[in-house]
């Protein structure tokens, strides 16, 4: 844990296994959450389909009632951007109402994933949605932190 004033950020990183036909239903992650980043370690026998999906609410402004409910494949979502289970991918994002994402029952035998996490909590308990300025900056620290220069 951070604190900076009343502003306290905490970094959660997660070496994640999922098993054979592990999958999550489309969701947004948790309402602290603000930026999420996954970093992909197949092995040779991977399957490259057992990826991270980006989806499009086609029931627009669908309100969760709570940032654990998860929604099935076929419940008003459009796939939009579904990117491939192959090595040291890094997937960043923030977090937001439309952050919709998911996994479709996977097919490798393991999915293995770095998951990095950063919460932002002002005030010991109000929850707040980091400015996009701020976003980018973090967002440039994660790309270098995982290679990718410019």
């Amino acid at each position: 844990i951070i604190k900076n004033n009343d502003l306290e950020y905490t970094l959660s990183i997660q070496l994640v296994r999922d098993y054979q036909n592990y999958q999550i239903q489309i969701h947004t992650d948790s309402a602290i959450r603000q930026i999420t980043s996954l970093i992909y370690f197949p092995s040779l026998e991977s399957d490259k389909n057992d990826g991270t999906i980006f989806f499009i609410d086609t029931i627009k402004n669908r309100k969760v009632k709570d940032s654990k409910e998860k929604f099935n494949f076929n419940e008003g979502f459009k796939e939009v951007k579904k990117f491939e289970y192959i090595p040291n991918l890094s997937i960043d994002f923030q977090v937001s109402s439309n952050s919709w994402h998911g996994v479709y029952p996977t097919k490798s035998k393991y999915r293995d994933s770095l998951q990095i996490s950063i919460f932002f909590i002002r005030n010991g308990s109000e929850l707040f949605e980091l400015p996009f300025s701020s976003f980018m900056y973090v967002l440039l620290f994660f790309l270098c932190f995982n290679g990718v220069y410019f």
